[in-house]
């Protein structure tokens, strides 16, 4: 059986755990609208071939006029 100060410092620790993950929410909760500020700035420009989105952040692939890409990095990473 548990002791109740054993239990104490597991609930603690999930408390900390919580803040932090409520934390890391909040910062990833800003990048979409700095990257729809991105998007906008992009609008109606018809080079754009690709945007994908993958764990480093999300990414246009944009060919330029003599056929070299450009990757324009949405978030800032």
């Amino acid at each position: 059986m548990t002791s109740y100060d054993e239990l104490l410092k597991q609930v603690e620790s999930l408390k900390a755990e919580n803040s932090h993950l409520r934390q890391e929410l909040n910062e990833s909760t800003s990048h979409p609208e700095s990257a729809l500020d991105v998007f906008v700035g992009l609008d109606g420009d018809s080079d754009i071939d690709v945007i994908y989105d993958n764990e480093d952040g999300i990414h246009v692939f944009q060919q330029g006029g003599g056929g070299e890409g450009r990757d324009h990095d949405v978030d800032g990473k």
